[in-house]
């Protein structure tokens, strides 16, 4: 049996980044938009080994990502502008060149409708993972949902990160997603926030039980 991959993104803090990942989460998210309210200055040196940590950047330059890497020892570049894929094939052969060929790609792609939905199938195979967040005035951290109702037609290659207004009351539509194999993990942000780039501990804390509560087959 799988359980769902829980990403907590948005941690501006470095105290609170420390008890954020004391939980049994998977990912770290941390914003490197300077436009963001929850723009990363500082990542905590004390946090766990095993939590991967996952660099979000919005049309940056690639040198940028690339010292962002070392800098940080990031372990995930998460794009979340308006990158093509010929950019994310260079970015990878970037990486491998540089030896930071364990760093893996995901891509955002906002979704409203359907036709969304079939530009993120562009990306597909291309990307690690893809995430899906909701479309919104900006680039995220928006707090808004899109129809997941929208899922339940699509197959997708690459494993799907559902992210977009997620609130602590969303675990029975997650567990369906999940069950229906629509779904890889869960992206959460400002739902859970007590201000911007402050994450409530205990908020996130029952989120996650619940949602490693859920157990699914994955299927072939």
């Amino acid at each position: 049996m799988n359980q769902l991959k829980i990403k907590v993104c948005g941690l501006k803090y470095p105290k609170n980044q420390e008890l954020i990942t004391s939980l049994p989460i998977d990912y770290a998210g941390f914003i490197f938009y300077k436009k963001s309210q929850r723009y990363t200055l500082r990542i905590s040196e004390k946090l766990p080994e095993h939590i991967q940590k996952v660099g979000v950047f919005v049309n940056a330059p690639q040198e940028d990502i690339i010292s962002s890497i070392r800098k940080y020892k990031l372990d995930i570049i998460q794009l979340h502008g308006n990158e093509n894929i010929p950019e994310i094939q260079v970015l990878r052969e970037k990486l491998i060149e540089k030896n930071l060929h364990f760093t893996q790609l995901w891509k955002a792609i906002n979704i409203k409708n359907e036709s969304d939905l079939e530009l993120a199938k562009l990306y597909d195979n291309y990307v690690d993972v893809l995430l899906l967040d909701a479309k919104g005035a900006l680039p995220g951290g928006n707090g808004i949902r899109f129809d997941w109702n929208l899922l339940n037609n699509q197959d997708f290659t690459s494993p799907l990160m559902l992210s977009g207004g997620i609130k602590i009351d969303h675990t029975e539509e997650i567990e369906a997603l999940a069950h229906n194999n629509k779904i890889w993990g869960v992206d959460i942000n400002s739902g859970f926030e007590v201000n911007p780039g402050l994450k409530d501990w205990a908020r996130v804390k029952r989120f996650v039980e619940d949602v490693k509560a859920i157990s699914f087959s994955e299927v072939d």
